[in-house]
């Protein structure tokens, strides 16, 4: 008989009522059994002859059911008796295979794309099949011989998978790895709201700032205009913003913005020689 094998219980059973006061969620993941034993049982029979000839047989260990006492009366008697043991043998074990694809290949190990698992499994024994494929991090995945599996974004980590079989037992254990980030940074540009009207700042400066977070893989860099995630107007002018940000993984995020700055006032003129009360050559600006 195979050792049992149990692994990663995730939270144990003496914690799970306490986290749950606290409204606490417990996870509980699978457990991997292993292959049974498979080795099928022996026979012994006991041959009785009567002067070297084959009389009758009967089952080790049943002489109390008399079954081949009315055989051998009617030969005359048995008078030899041969034992044969039939060891039992061990039948092979399910197992399993799997692969890893990426539909986009990212930055620094990462799949951009989605992350498949493509199991198979073979149950050599005849009569019985593999139903299914289970993990210890993330439970059933799913059933049938062969099928495929998407890994969740972030990072899996020694995922261990198996194949059941109807044979009532479990393949071999597998392991894989796969970090998932298809995912842009959140990223958010923030601009000042103006200071005069019509969306113009009449005094500066003025200076917008970016902020991004990856829940994956995490930001890699940031930046407005190609520069840093922060940038001035100082000076007049209308100023198109684009903040961008890029994950680990290579997904990018951007967005834009606009700072209008006007803090120079109007220019009045006055021509000499005009009525009294009139203007003449003035340039203004609302604000």
């Amino acid at each position: 008989m195979k050792a049992l094998k149990f692994r990663k219980i995730l939270i144990a059973a003496c914690i799970i009522s306490p986290l749950l006061l606290f409204g606490v969620v417990a996870v509980l993941a699978d457990v991997w059994s292993g292959p049974a034993n498979r080795t099928t049982a022996g026979t012994c029979d006991v041959y009785h002859y009567h002067q070297g000839s084959f009389v009758c047989r009967e089952t080790c260990g049943q002489p109390e059911y008399h079954i081949c006492d009315g055989a051998c009366a009617s030969a005359g008697g048995c008078d030899s008796s041969r034992t044969v043991n039939n060891p039992g043998s061990s039948l092979p074990d399910a197992t399993v295979s799997g692969s890893t694809t990426c539909s986009s290949a990212g930055n620094n190990g990462w799949c951009k794309g989605i992350g498949s698992l493509h199991l198979s499994g073979d149950e050599p024994v005849s009569g019985y099949s593999i139903t299914g494929f289970d993990s210890d991090l993330y439970g059933p995945l799913c059933s049938g011989s062969s099928c495929s599996w998407n890994f969740p974004q972030g990072v899996t980590t020694n995922l261990g998978y198996w194949a059941n079989s109807s044979f009532g037992d479990q393949s071999n254990e597998a392991y894989v790895s796969m970090n998932v980030d298809s995912v842009a940074p959140a990223l958010t540009l923030t601009i000042p709201s103006p200071n005069g009207s019509n969306g113009w700042n009449k005094s500066g400066p003025v200076t917008a700032s970016a902020s991004a977070t990856d829940a994956n893989s995490g930001v890699a860099s940031l930046g407005i205009n190609g520069s840093g995630a922060s940038f001035t107007a100082s000076t007049d002018g209308v100023y198109n913003l684009t903040a961008s940000a890029t994950d680990k993984a290579g997904n990018t995020a951007t967005t834009g913005g606009t700072i209008r700055l006007d803090s120079t006032p109007p220019t009045l003129s006055v021509s000499p020689g005009a009525p009294d009360g009139a203007t003449t050559g003035m340039s203004r600006r609302q604000f």
